[in-house]
This record gives C-alpha cells, sequence and structure tokens, in this order.
C-alpha cells in the first residue's frame, strides 16, 4: 500500500470512528482486520488517526475558519 493510499484509510478511519461505539484501539483492529493492506504502512497509519483524533479540537478550531455556509 503506497503512503496516499495508506493517507485515505486514515481518514476513511477518522470519518467513521464517530458513528462506532468501540473503543480506538478496537475500532483500530476491526479496521484493519477488514483493510489487511494497511498493515504494511501501520506506523504511519496509527500515528496519523491518534494524532487527529487527540488533537481534534484543535484542528476543528483551525479549520472553522475556512469554512462557508457550514
Amino acid at each position: 500500500m503506497s503512503r496516499i493510499e495508506t493517507r485515505e484509510s486514515a481518514v476513511f478511519f477518522i470519518y467513521q470512528y464517530d458513528f462506532r461505539h468501540e473503543s480506538l484501539d478496537d475500532q483500530i483492529e476491526i479496521f484493519v482486520g477488514e483493510n489487511p493492506g494497511v498493515k504494511e504502512d501501520m506506523e504511519f497509519f496509527e500515528t496519523t488517526v491518534r494524532g487527529v483524533i487527540a488533537n481534534r479540537e484543535l484542528l476543528d478550531e483551525k479549520i472553522s475558519g475556512f469554512l462557508k455556509k457550514w
């Protein structure tokens, strides 16, 4: 899996994260089980996912300034 594909997988994961009720670790395990290609770049995937989720409020705050009619 290329770095671009790993980034895409991270975006898909982060989107679905809000809709599931399992813990973050359980969700990662389920996602990787359903998307085994992620294992090829697991360190980058986990770092990205955990970083975005941990800094969500700050990221939302920065992004919200650029949204129009949201």
